[in-house]
C-alpha cells in the first residue's frame, strides 16, 4: 500500500455513534462493528432478556461476503505524496460507518439492527 501524508484544514463532526469511524491517515485494516437492538414500547415492559441477542438469528447468522472472482490489473500513479482536504463538515456517521481521508487497504464492515414495538392491543371501533 502506497503511503501518503494526509493534511486537512479542518473536520466538523456533530454526531458519530455506534461503531462509527473518523480517520484521518493510513490504515491497513478497518472493522468497525455494530449490533443494535431497540426496543420500543407504549408500557415499560422487561422480560430480563434484553441483552440476550443470541435469541435473535439477527444477530447470529453469518453475513455472506462478496468474493472478487475477475481479475483485477491496476496502475495508481499518485503524482503527488499527499492527500489534501480544505474543510469536511459532517453532520453524523452511524452504526458502523467510516469518514476517511487516507489510504486503506481493507475495510470490513458489519452493522446489525433490530428493531421490536411492543404494542397494546387494539379494540376495534364499532361502527353503526
Amino acid at each position: 500500500m502506497n503511503k501518503r501524508i494526509s493534511v486537512v484544514n479542518s473536520v466538523n463532526v456533530k454526531l458519530m455513534l455506534f461503531g462509527s469511524i473518523l480517520q484521518v491517515g493510513d490504515s491497513r485494516f478497518i472493522t468497525p462493528r455494530a449490533n443494535v437492538f431497540a426496543v420500543h414500547g407504549e408500557l415499560p415492559y422487561f422480560d430480563g432478556q434484553e441483552d440476550n441477542l443470541s435469541r435473535y438469528p439477527l444477530y447470529t447468522k453469518p453475513i455472506p461476503k462478496t468474493t472478487i472472482i475477475e481479475p483485477l490489473r491496476m496502475k495508481i500513479n499518485n503524482e503527488s505524496p499527499y492527500i489534501q482536504v480544505g474543510n469536511i463538515k459532517v453532520n453524523g456517521i452511524s452504526t458502523s460507518a467510516i469518514v476517511q481521508i487516507g489510504s486503506n487497504h481493507r475495510i470490513d464492515v458489519e452493522s446489525r439492527v433490530k428493531h421490536v414495538r411492543i404494542l397494546l392491543p387494539r379494540v376495534p371501533n364499532n361502527q353503526s
